[in-house]
Parts: structure tokens; sequence; C-alpha cells
């Protein structure tokens, strides 16, 4: 991949059915490494869907951030500007999703959108953000740590009948 060749920018309407496809395939490598079962699979194609994206997109409090390469999509953060975190009361910025294409990952693509996220929410008088990750994803622990994100509080991701535990991480600036 070349640097010149790599932009991030704002999402648009015409960006939606590729944000809906890239998270239904970095949600499915990361979280149904095994093979899918029905819960993950209606998961997956009720959540992901275009018509979902674009009632995010159209929603002036959450905002799409991408990364592109060669004009294709490869990464996005959607950011959440009033998500109460029940960890911090304080706390309102969410980042409800940081997907990178898996070929993609380890580049800096996703330090890069967690530092216009930070650049745009400084901006607008946040001084912190949250997350939630799944318990089991320690590479996902591992980068969320390594950027400055502390451990605040645990919840759950219901899939089915089944529980997931999730960690809550904040960012400080």
């Amino acid at each position: 991949m070349m640097q010149s060749a790599l932009q991030f920018r704002a999402a648009t309407s015409a960006d939606l059915s590729a944000i809906a496809a890239l998270s239904q395939l970095v949600w499915l490598h990361t979280y149904a490494p095994e093979g899918i079962n029905a819960d993950v699979a209606d998961y997956v194609l009720q959540e992901f869907t275009t018509a979902n994206t674009r009632q995010r997109f159209a929603d002036e409090n959450q905002r799409y951030l991408l990364a592109e390469s060669d004009g294709k999509l490869i990464g996005y953060l959607l950011l959440q500007m009033n998500a109460a975190c029940e960890a911090d009361a304080n706390c309102s910025a969410e980042i409800a999703r940081l997907y990178v294409i898996p070929q993609f990952a380890g580049k800096g693509l996703g330090r890069a959108l967690l530092r216009e996220a930070r650049d745009m929410l400084q901006s607008r008088g946040h001084h912190a953000l949250w997350l939630t990750v799944y318990a089991g994803n320690q590479a996902a622990i591992g980068f969320y740590q390594h950027c400055g994100f502390n451990h605040i509080g645990d919840t759950f991701f219901q899939l089915g009948e089944q529980q997931h535990a999730n960690l809550i991480l904040q960012l400080r600036f």
C-alpha cells in the first residue's frame, strides 16, 4: 500500500453501502473465526445493512470517518457524540465502531482514525471518549491500551441467548 494513496475523510451518502459491506466483513472475521451459526448470521444481516448505515449517517450525533486507499474503503470509525457511558457519566463521546479490513490492520489506520476523532472531539470541547471491546479480543484490547485507553468498567453484549463479556475503555485528552 502506497502512503500517497491513503486518505482520511468524512463519509458521504455515496459511501453507505461500502460501509455496510465492510462492517459485515470485519465483524465476521473478528467474531466468527470458527464459523457462522444462526445467531451470528441473523445479527450481521440485520445490523449491518445499508438502511441502518443510512439511519446512523442521518443522525447529527453520529459521524463516520473513513480511511481509503486508492479510492476504496479500507476502514472506518463511527463516532457517537451523545452516548452516555455507564462507567463515567461525564463522558458522552463513544467510538461505536473502529473497523479496518484485516489485510490493512497493523498499518497505522486505526491510530490515524483515532487521532482524527480525538481532534474533532477536542474542537467541540470534549475531554474524553469511550468504547466497549469484546473481552476475548486481545489484539484490540492491546491496541487500545497502546493508544492510551484505560479499563474503567465492564458490560455485556447479548447475542441470541448468550452474553459476551466486554470491557469499557476510556481515553482522556
